[in-house]
Formats: C-alpha cells, structure tokens, sequence
C-alpha cells in the first residue's frame, strides 16, 4: 500500500473537515452558548441568574440600657428603677477612658430626664438637659412641679462616681455608671433642684469615639453639700454646729453621705 499523499487526499480531507465543523455548529444551534446558559452564565463568563442564596448575617445584639434608682426633690422621690433608657458615651481615641456621658430616661413618655455630662478641667460638668412633669410621675409628685424644665448649668453640679473606658472599636459599653450632684431646672419663673445621687445607668451604653478631650478624675459625692442654703423644706441647712449629750461639737454637714441620722433638739426655759 502506498504511503504517498495525494491531492485528492488533501482536498477530500478539507471537505471533511469544512462539512464536520458545519455540522457540529448547525445541530443545535450553539452548543458553546446552550452549555453556557444552562449552567447559568453568558458567553462572557458573567453571572446570569444565579439562584445562590447567600448565608445570612446575623445582626448585632442591640444597644439596651437601663435606669436604676431615683432621683429627688425636695418634695418626692421620682423612682425610675428598671425604666428603659437611652444612654450614650464619647471615648477618647487611644485611651478609651470617658469624657462625655448623655443619658435620657422616661416614665410613661410624658415624665422625662435628660442630662449630659462632659469632662471639663480633669472632672465632669453637668453641661445641659431637660426635665418634664406631669401626673405620669406618680401620684406623690406635686402639681408645683408640672411643665417642662431646662438645667441652669452654673447652678448644677455634678459627676460620674467610676472613671471608666471602653476598649479599642467597641461600639456597646456594657457596665454601670452612677452619677453624683444636684441639677437646678428652671422654667423661666420657677426653679426646680433634682438630687441625682440615687441614679444610675447600666446594661449596654452607645459608644462614640472623639479625638480631643482629657480623661477626668471619678467624681466623690458632693459632700460637704454646696449652698446656696436655705431654711424652708427641701432646701439644704448651713453647717451650723450642735452638740451631743456629752458636750461634744458636732457639725450638721458631717452627717452628709450617711444613711440615716437623727438630731434631737431640745430647748427649755
């Protein structure tokens, strides 16, 4: 058999290469194309309707913080123990200590506290707020003090009792913080002094992180008690001096800060 390769072979050849690509190309239209968009994709490799499902991610637990204690006037204690609150911090870039606290807390909607605080010259100012009365809250709660208060802050003081920080990128707080002072509201023509001793903020606080500020000192308890002072009911007494049975000096403002204290007055004549 001969191994020479003839030009009729050659031709035959093409023909049959030519009729063979023509027929795989006619069979069923584009096969390249059909394959493609079965599987889901264009020619060009893009995603055609892709019925992935993506996993699901789960949502952050939510901010939630909460009052604890009650703040007073010098005619009723405003319990706000368990109320929902919205509190918030500003933490110092780099230290995370604690230059700014904001909180508001509400009974019924319609009974409402708010208070912001900021470190100031290494401790903390009652910087502004708010306070509204009605009979939403309680039924001690005098009629005199219904309406919608603004703080005096140079007449406020007060302060955060704990110096605390919040770590690097954290964006929910979870702790306590307790403050300390006396906040002065007024209407225009009445005044109205909350004691703020008994209250306190925990459970998760909104962090936002500031660049400028100085990590103040933890406040202590205002005592000795700033005046102005006064003689009528609520108002605070002048550390005036008395005795006890064994003749002993005893000033009033040594008792501030005590649970209790008892001063019996007796005068004959």
């Amino acid at each position: 058999m001969s191994l020479r390769i003839t030009r009729h072979l050659i031709i035959f050849s093409v023909v049959t290469l030519v009729l063979s690509c023509q027929s795989e190309d006619s069979g069923s239209g584009n096969p390249v194309a059909n394959e493609d968009t079965q599987s889901g994709t264009t020619g060009d490799g893009a995603t055609g309707n892709d019925t992935s499902v993506e996993p699901e991610v789960e949502a952050p637990p939510a901010c939630e913080a909460k009052a604890a204690g009650s703040v007073a006037s010098k005619s009723a204690d405003l319990i706000f123990h368990g109320a929902p609150m919205q509190a918030s911090v500003d933490a110092l870039a780099g230290d995370g200590c604690l230059v700014g606290v904001t909180l508001s807390v509400a009974l019924e909607e319609s009974c409402s506290l708010s208070l912001a605080l900021a470190a100031v010259d290494g401790g903390w100012k009652l910087q502004s707020g708010s306070f509204q009365g009605d009979a939403a809250c309680g039924e001690f709660w005098p009629a005199e003090d219904y309406g919608t208060f603004e703080l005096v802050p140079g007449a406020s003081y007060g302060g955060v009792l704990e110096t605390l920080s919040a770590p690097a990128n954290e964006t929910c707080l979870e702790g306590s913080v307790a403050l300390t002072g006396r906040a002065r509201f007024t209407d225009g023509s009445r005044l109205l002094d909350l004691e703020l001793d008994g209250l306190s903020v925990t459970g998760g606080m909104t962090v936002n992180t500031v660049e400028t500020g100085a990590c103040p000192a933890a406040s202590t308890s205002f005592c000795p008690p700033a005046g102005p002072y006064g003689t009528e009911q609520g108002e605070i007494m002048e550390d005036l001096a008395v005795y006890d049975c064994d003749g002993n000096k005893v000033y009033l403002h040594e008792l501030c800060g005590a649970n209790a204290g008892l001063v019996n007055l007796f005068a004959s004549w």
